[in-house]
């Protein structure tokens, strides 16, 4: 265990470590293919189980913020055996690891819980689900969803998971129910990834961008009142009202924020740009790019909230996969179709190289430079 202040630290610079070396292996082309897929077939579990050791870990400290509001949830719990949280899976969690745990033991186990769903990733690209899931590792807002805002970040995994097993739909129904679960606020993400698996087609394609377009000029042109509206459902207050009963409010005041907008169109300037007319029309990719869509037009419509970040997390869990998708070779889909790009070459990889390396850049400046010592 490390001292709490140097954990930001440690974390971005073995990331950084590790994107670099993997970088310049895939940029390596063609030719190290097979080296590539046997470093991506030991990296994947590797990674995973390292960072949730790293992060589950942790001591017990402010300076991961809600994290002493958990633990102080914790304590409760353990004394009266009820919980102050309504998410009936965090609930039950909690209340079964109180009653027989420390609370170090339950917050290792949430870190499992939000690293280990994204080895499921290898259902969708095989060994090259590393690159993947180094992005998701390395996004801007992966840390801190592992140390702070706890709960959503475990269902935004469990939601991967479910999205990742579409094709058995018993256990795609499991995962988001235990999702959703986990906090409630994903109902939003589940909605959009139902819509984009029930009309996958070129024209809903279409219309999830209109719609987007629409919330972001509606939401400038209205600016606080539909956002005001939106946020008095009992839905998207639930977790401030828990936030205030346990003394954990912060001074997020909201507001129209261009820079989060700017990161939410990277994907979207990618699959214009960057994705071949192949990934485009690839099913797997669409549903992702509906759902990411769908769900970042509900942010924009609450973006005046306080604490809107954890609204735009809602789609940005998404945004680490987009970015690599259209570059990660392609693999065996479940339903027997390929996804991803047709071929592997060295411009591709030479591509995810370059993805990677600048995805990490961006969560290294803003977590080193920009948002030093806060997370």
């Amino acid at each position: 265990m490390f001292p709490a202040e140097n954990y930001n630290d440690i974390y971005i610079f073995a990331l950084l470590a590790i994107t670099l070396l993997t970088g310049i292996l895939y940029a390596r082309g063609a030719a190290g293919q097979l080296q590539s897929e046997a470093y991506n077939a030991a990296m994947a579990p590797a990674i995973c189980i390292a960072a949730a050791l790293f992060l589950g870990t942790r001591p017990i400290s402010g300076v991961f913020i809600d994290m002493t509001t958990y633990d102080t949830a914790y304590r409760i719990s353990s004394v009266t055996g009820t919980s102050n949280f309504t998410d009936w899976a965090f609930s039950s969690m909690l209340l079964f690891f109180s009653s027989n745990f420390e609370s170090s033991t339950f917050f290792l186990v949430c870190a499992l819980i939000y690293l280990l769903p994204l080895l499921w990733l290898k259902r969708i690209h095989d060994n090259w689900a590393f690159a993947v899931i180094l992005a998701h590792i390395g996004a801007f807002s992966f840390f801190s969803y592992g140390v702070n805002v706890i709960r959503h970040g475990m269902a935004a995994s469990l939601l991967i998971a479910a999205v990742c097993n579409r094709d058995k739909k018993w256990l795609m129904v499991i995962l988001a129910t235990l999702s959703a679960g986990m906090h409630k606020a994903v109902l939003a993400p589940i909605a959009a990834f139902l819509a984009a698996l029930l009309f996958n087609s070129a024209i809903s394609m279409w219309a999830c961008w209109a719609c987007w377009f629409g919330a972001l000029i509606i939401s400038w042109l209205s600016g606080g009142v539909i956002s005001d509206r939106l946020m008095n459902f009992a839905l998207l207050n639930s977790d401030d009202k828990l936030l205030q009963y346990l003394g954990g409010v912060g001074n997020d005041k909201g507001g129209f924020r261009w820079d989060f907008i700017l990161y939410s169109i990277v994907p979207l300037i990618i699959t214009f740009a960057l994705a071949g007319q192949s990934v485009r029309k690839d099913r797997v990719y669409r549903m992702l790019m509906m759902t990411y869509l769908l769900t970042n037009s509900f942010w924009l419509l609450v973006i005046y909230a306080a604490y809107s970040d954890r609204f735009a997390y809602l789609s940005w869990f998404l945004l680490p996969w987009l970015i690599t998708y259209p570059f990660v070779p392609k693999s065996a889909d479940p339903y027997g179709k390929a996804s991803g790009p047709s071929q592997i070459n060295e411009l591709r990889l030479g591509m995810l190289a370059a993805a990677l390396v600048a995805h990490f850049a961006f969560t290294f400046f803003m977590m080193q430079l920009y948002y030093k010592g806060r997370f």
